[in-house]
């Protein structure tokens, strides 16, 4: 009795498979892909082997090693609602288990000085250097930077062209297809790195030649940030590590996105152009990013403006 008994128990890992199965089958591959990430990091977190052990403080101390690992609100917010269409769908879990969702502000995109991107790639090794400039200088997504290849590049175009990768089972977000200017220095950069690894398809591959692991790329910026002596400090991954290495919460590869997508509104590129650059299917998204740099140029016009003029009328 006690052997049926616990063969009709649902296990975590079984009820992973059926919810990555299901992703397959709706041919999301990207979301199959962030599936797979998520299930796994929880399993392991958690150390449960039943789906009927999960409780609500083992929803609470997943959520705290995401911040615990630097994850911004935002990614907390997203992987938690993944686990939960998972373990409620999938694995029978009950919703009234669950905390209340992760709430975050809509804050506006924090972006990397001139300062702080010198210093990353000035303490960065070659491949580091060119994994950065993917997301720096093409705006990619952490996705597309780990499945970059060199075919994707055009040099006598001069652009890169993001694109799905089904043989690595990697879809472009909105199956949308997208070019991206590729600035002359990148590309003198692209070149020469591929003169370098003949042969190889990948631009910046793992230690087993496929698509490098976006948290190994995640890892790779907060280590070089450590080794510049750039960590803040201050955040909660600094105060609370004792690791060699401070996971500083500052520094994320989606940084170097959010700061191509900035520099493109700032040098004067129209925003319909920075929306299709960087693949955001809603206008509204790229709209975000409608300020400026630093609050210098800013503060420099508004302190210009003469507050007190005889004929200063504030209409009601």
């Amino acid at each position: 009795k006690v052997e049926a008994e616990e063969k009709s128990r649902v296990t975590l890992a079984e009820s992973a498979r059926k919810y990555i199965k299901n992703c397959d089958l709706r041919d999301a591959a990207r979301a199959s892909y962030d599936a797979g990430l998520v299930t796994a990091e929880f399993i392991e977190v958690s150390g449960l082997t039943y789906a009927d052990e999960v409780t609500e403080e083992t929803i609470l101390e997943y959520r705290k090693s995401l911040r615990d690992r630097g994850c911004e609100p935002r990614t907390v917010k997203g992987k938690d609602g993944r686990v939960r269409r998972w373990l409620t769908k999938f694995a029978g879990v009950k919703e009234e288990i669950f905390p209340a969702g992760v709430r975050c502000d809509k804050k506006l995109p924090t972006v990397y000085t001139s300062a702080r991107i010198r210093g990353l790639l000035s303490e960065a090794d070659p491949f580091e250097r060119i994994a950065f400039q993917l997301p720096l200088k093409l705006g990619l997504r952490a996705g597309e930077a780990c499945h970059a290849e060199f075919s994707d590049i055009s040099f006598a175009g001069k652009f890169f062209r993001v694109q799905s990768k089904p043989e690595y089972g990697f879809q472009v977000k909105d199956y949308e297809e997208r070019d991206i200017p590729i600035p002359d220095d990148f590309l003198a950069a692209l070149w020469e790195w591929k003169g370098l690894h003949p042969g190889q398809s990948l631009i910046v591959p793992g230690e087993d030649g496929g698509p490098i692991d976006r948290f190994e790329l995640l890892d790779m910026v907060k280590a070089v940030a450590n080794r510049a002596g750039l960590a803040c400090g201050k955040c909660g991954p600094c105060r609370n590590n004792h690791h060699i290495v401070k996971p500083c919460a500052q520094f994320t590869l989606h940084k170097f996105r959010r700061t191509f997508i900035t520099g493109l509104i700032l040098s004067g590129i129209s925003i319909h152009t920075v929306q299709a650059y960087a693949g955001h299917a809603d206008l509204a998204t790229t709209m975000r990013y409608l300020r400026p740099l630093s609050a210098g140029a800013s503060q420099i016009a508004v302190s210009a403006i003469d507050w007190e003029p005889e004929d200063f009328v504030i209409g009601l």
